[in-house]
């Protein structure tokens, strides 16, 4: 999974990679390049399934997360 996750976020397309358990949420706004990023993983690593899904409040939330400041440190 961590190969897979690796191989997406240096993707054109790919916004967000977040592990969620067992499978991966792949996030992005150009829904075009990230259809083809996805196809191409998918091509390159065996057993690897892609589901499209609906983007969450958490995937939200995650991507909100990661480009704000921290203000305790």
């Amino acid at each position: 999974l961590d190969q897979v996750a690796e191989a997406l976020q240096c993707r054109a397309g790919v916004d967000q990679v977040a592990p969620f358990g067992a499978t991966l949420h792949v996030v992005g706004s150009d829904k075009q390049a990230l259809k083809a990023a996805l196809a191409d993983v998918e091509k390159q690593h065996k057993g690897v399934t892609v589901t499209p899904g609906e983007t969450s409040l958490e995937d939200v939330f995650i991507q909100f997360m990661a480009g704000s400041k921290d203000n305790m440190g």
